[in-house]
């Protein structure tokens, strides 16, 4: 294995948080999405219902 320069390590630490900061926006907006989403999925679920 090849060792990193203290350079190196600082590139990596700094992407790593960046990724990190990326994934949990994301998660915000999949939450968002999902909350919006679920009103919709009931009344299509209670629609479906009343077809039956």
């Amino acid at each position: 294995m090849n060792e990193n320069s203290p350079k190196d390590i600082e590139l990596i630490e700094r992407r790593a948080k960046e990724e990190d900061r990326e994934a949990k926006r994301a998660d915000i907006v999949v939450e968002e999405a999902i909350s919006h989403m679920n009103p919709q999925r009931q009344h299509s679920t209670e629609k479906s219902l009343d077809k039956r």
